[in-house]
C-alpha cells in the first residue's frame, strides 16, 4: 500500500514514522478492505486532520484502530459496516462526527468521545447494538443532528448508559432529552460512577440508601 500510494518516499519497502507523518489524506484507499484486521499504526499519521467519507466503510474484519491526535473530523459513513470493530477512542481534537460514521458497527462495546466534540451528525452510532457504554467528555454539550426533527444518533445501541461530566449531568439531560434516561454521571477522575450514587442522579443522598435497600431486599435496581 505504501509503495502504491507514494507514501514510501525513499522506496525502501517500509513506511517510517516520518513518512507516515507526511501523509495528509488516506482518502478511501481502505474502503471495502475485508482483510485488514487492525490499523493502530494510523496514530502515526499525524499529518491527517480528517477522515474522508467512507474512508473505512465495509472493512468487515477491522477490529481496532487508533486515531492520530491531530484528527479533528470523522467523515460520513467513515466506518459504516465495520461489523467487528470492538471499540473506539475519539481523540480530544475531534470536533465533528459525520452522518452514519459508525452506523452498523454491531460488535462495538465501548465508545469514548473526546473533549472538543461540538457536533454529531444523525445516525452516527445507529445500530451499534452491542454497546455497553458511551463516555462523553465535553463540558459543552455537543449538538446532536436530527432528521425530520428527531435525532437518531444513539438509537439501536442497546439502551446502554451514556456517561457525562458529573457537573454537567442536568445540562446533558435537558439538551439530549431523548436519551435523558440513559445519561449517567462520571466522577471527577472520569470514572463511570460517582461513589455512593446508587440511583445515578449525580448526587448522594437518602434516595441512594433507599435504592440500595430495594436492591438488597427486593432485588429491584433503579
Amino acid at each position: 500500500v505504501a509503495q502504491a500510494t507514494g507514501w514510501d518516499t525513499n522506496h525502501d519497502g517500509e513506511l517510517s514514522y516520518a513518512e507516515a507523518a507526511a501523509v495528509t489524506s488516506i482518502g478511501t484507499l481502505f474502503k471495502g478492505n475485508t482483510t485488514i484486521a487492525s490499523f493502530n499504526e494510523l496514530q502515526y499519521f499525524t499529518g491527517v486532520s480528517s477522515l474522508d467519507a467512507e474512508a473505512f466503510s465495509g472493512c468487515s474484519n477491522l477490529t481496532s484502530i487508533e486515531f492520530p491526535k491531530s484528527l479533528t473530523a470523522i467523515g460520513s459513513q467513515a466506518f459504516e459496516g465495520c461489523i467487528n470493530m470492538a471499540g473506539i477512542v475519539i481523540p480530544n481534537a475531534v470536533t465533528s462526527i459525520g452522518n452514519k460514521a459508525f452506523n452498523g458497527c454491531s460488535s462495538m462495546e465501548t465508545v469514548k468521545i473526546g473533549s472538543a466534540l461540538t457536533t454529531i451528525d444523525d445516525y452516527a452510532f445507529y445500530g451499534c447494538s452491542k454497546l455497553l457504554s458511551i463516555t462523553v467528555l465535553p463540558t459543552n454539550v455537543p449538538t446532536l443532528a436530527a432528521t425530520a426533527n428527531e435525532t437518531h444518533v444513539f438509537d439501536d445501541t442497546q439502551e446502554c448508559p451514556i456517561y457525562v461530566p458529573t457537573d454537567k449531568l442536568n445540562v446533558y439531560r435537558n439538551s439530549w432529552s431523548k436519551y435523558a434516561h440513559r445519561i449517567k454521571p462520571m466522577d471527577s477522575d472520569g470514572d463511570y460512577f460517582l461513589l455512593g450514587d446508587v440511583d445515578g442522579d449525580g448526587t448522594v443522598g437518602m434516595d441512594d440508601l433507599t435504592a440500595l435497600i430495594n436492591y438488597l431486599v427486593f432485588n429491584k435496581w433503579p
